[in-house]
């Protein structure tokens, strides 16, 4: 199960004194030793050293505050989940920059990504979608602006429903393949796909 961390673990302690680097580095490796035996006070020490700095070195990436404070939760997640497994080369707190580093980059990608993939469905595929929600497309919308209309309604899905989308309808992935990609089930997948249709069918809908 996805632990909020931030709303979890954060608030009661006041602000963090920094310390120095060295004092840091032998400060935070016995929180991850502690961590280490199952010790989630440790976890709560890891968030409120590190999640503000996280949060914010993930944005200089990402340029979104909400998604860069869930990368920062991802890796406190993770850190949390593989504790009993985790190697750390170096100082924990360059552990936690890399990992979070690494993650804003595949988000970047992934959205870049899409985008990509939504360029590539272009004005008949807006329009394959309009007459598949039974609407007619009788040139009262221009093909252009047909095509900018399914691209809103592919924003307005959440990341994830419009990612199971995207996987179906444009790289023809099966519903097996796209739940072991997003370790969900593939009942999970059916039903984000049908959340999907029908949100683009009444997103467009609205705008005929």
């Amino acid at each position: 199960m996805r632990r909020n961390v931030f709303g979890t673990f954060t608030g009661g302690g006041g602000p963090i004194r920094r310390s120095r680097p060295a004092d840091e580095a032998i400060r935070d490796a016995a929180w991850l030793a502690r961590l280490q035996t199952g010790d989630e006070r440790a976890l709560t020490e890891f968030v409120r050293a590190y999640a503000e700095r996280l949060r914010d070195f993930a944005y200089l990436t990402v340029c979104d505050a909400d998604l860069a404070a869930d990368i920062a939760q991802d890796v406190f997640v993770w850190l949390w989940e593989h504790r009993r497994t985790v190697v750390v080369g170096g100082t924990v707190a360059d552990y936690l920059y890399r990992a979070t580093r690494n993650r804003a980059i595949n988000v970047v990608r992934r959205e870049r990504a899409q985008d990509r993939m939504r360029a590539r469905l272009g004005a008949q595929y807006a329009i394959d979608a309009v007459a598949t929600a039974g609407l007619a497309a009788d040139g009262e919308l221009a093909m252009d602006e047909l095509a900018a209309a399914f691209d809103r309604a592919l924003r307005a899905l959440t990341p994830r429903v419009r990612e199971t989308f995207l996987l179906a309808h444009v790289e023809h992935l099966t519903r097996e393949e796209i739940a072991h990609i997003l370790s969900v089930s593939v009942v999970t997948v059916q039903g984000q796909l049908s959340r999907a249709i029908k949100q683009i069918r009444a997103f467009l809908a609205a705008r005929a």
